[in-house]
């Protein structure tokens, strides 16, 4: 974000006068924060302020702050709404990662669930509030921007036929716009296709023309894209970011102090067991554990340790099953007290000759 030039920063003085009675947290204090409500509203001092006390009400309504750790969201919401952080760009801010193109929206809505999808963007905007504070105490400077790629692949027109999705689509755009001003860095909308223009001309008059101009289309040419967002993003591990992964990962999140278990019933003698998974950004507990059905020797082995932490990148590997009985593989966050974990998995077994 554009330093604050020297006019800026008298107007600031005014601004801080205006609002002085408000309690703020500590980083809400900051020049760079408030700048930001200024730049929105052309430096209209009145409109800023009732811009300004408008989404600090909102936000205390909906514990934006508190939201990415108070509030679980629905499992299906998590697997089908998926989103992740790819890393961070030479400046720390955060890369974030969502397959638009297969959020079907539509349904949900017309299933009578549209405030509960809106509070699942609120939960979205809450956690990547929180990887960017994350980053200010780590870096011990102040960032305020994050990037978003969003994938279009897979988007239909049955989106689009649809009025109270329209609608819907239109409300979470205006709760950006009025709440996090000057947040996005970037926005790369890859894999576009004949109805990007539609959805464009539909959310552009909503759009501030800062914004507008932080948005960048690509089409399907997967090389092209690659390439340019490898360009304007160096630092990101473009394997995760680009869907290189297996297509039919599975994702669950994993909350603090809890574990996940999955249960895997061995009943043919070598019987090889894989695994494919990664966690978003931070590390989590693996382990295996054996549960013999041999009536001669009965009870568990811990073939690995769910102590041993592993995240930050994608681990393949597989066992052979030699025993016949019940492995179970553990995905342990015990250790964790404040935050989630998000795991992408898939398991196989396969019959080895």
């Amino acid at each position: 974000m554009a330093a604050i030039t020297e006019n800026e920063a008298k107007i600031l003085l005014e601004f801080r006068k205006r609002i002085a009675d408000m309690e703020l947290r500590k980083i809400q204090e900051h020049d760079m924060f408030l700048i930001t409500w200024l730049r929105a509203r052309e430096y209209n001092l009145k409109k800023a302020e009732e811009m300004f006390r408008k989404s600090q009400e909102w936000r205390k309504v909906n514990d934006i702050v508190n939201l990415f750790k108070n509030w679980i969201p629905p499992e299906e919401y998590v697997s089908k709404f998926s989103f992740k952080f790819c890393g961070y760009d030479t400046d720390a801010s955060p890369v974030i990662f969502v397959r638009v193109g297969r959020w079907d929206v539509r349904k949900v809505i017309e299933a009578g669930e549209r405030d509960l999808y809106l509070k699942y963007l609120q939960y979205i905007g809450s956690t990547i509030l929180h990887q960017v504070e994350e980053m200010i105490y780590a870096k011990d400077k102040f960032i305020s921007q994050f990037i978003v790629i969003m994938d279009m692949q897979g988007y239909l027109f049955r989106q689009l036929a649809s009025i109270p999705t329209v609608e819907t689509h239109l409300e979470a755009v205006r709760e950006f716009e009025s709440n996090y001003p000057e947040t996005l860095k970037a926005c790369y909308i890859i894999n576009i296709n004949k109805l990007f223009s539609t959805i464009f001309n539909i959310v552009k008059p909503l759009l501030h023309a800062r914004t507008i101009s932080k948005i960048h289309a690509c089409d399907s040419n997967v090389e092209k894209w690659k390439a340019y967002l490898q360009k304007n993003i160096p630092t990101i591990d473009m394997k995760i970011l680009c869907g290189e992964l297996n297509g039919d990962m599975e994702i669950t999140v994993i909350q603090p102090g809890q574990k996940r278990t999955f249960d895997f019933d061995i009943t043919q003698n070598s019987t090889t067991l894989s695994w494919d998974f990664l966690t978003e950004n931070h590390d989590i507990g693996f382990g295996i554990i054996f549960h013999s059905v041999n009536l001669n020797n009965e009870g568990e082995v811990e073939i690995l340790a769910s102590d041993r932490k592993v995240g930050g990148k994608q681990h393949t590997n597989s066992i052979l099953c030699t025993n016949l009985g019940k492995y179970t593989i553990v995905f342990d966050n015990s250790y964790s007290r404040m935050r989630s974990k998000t795991l992408h998995y898939k398991f196989t077994t396969d019959l080895t000759t």
